[in-house]
């Protein structure tokens, strides 16, 4: 298991609905948390 910093563009880009970035955001962090990995 690796832990991972978020950087806070990630935290704005996943909770921003009108971001076009939304669904990338979501989906790494999604995939991290699968692989076990300590989100920070």
């Amino acid at each position: 298991m690796e832990k991972y910093l978020l950087d806070t563009n990630i935290l704005l880009r996943s909770s921003d609905a009108n971001s076009s970035l939304q669904a990338i955001a979501e989906r790494a962090v999604s995939q991290l948390l699968r692989q076990n990995h300590q989100i920070l």
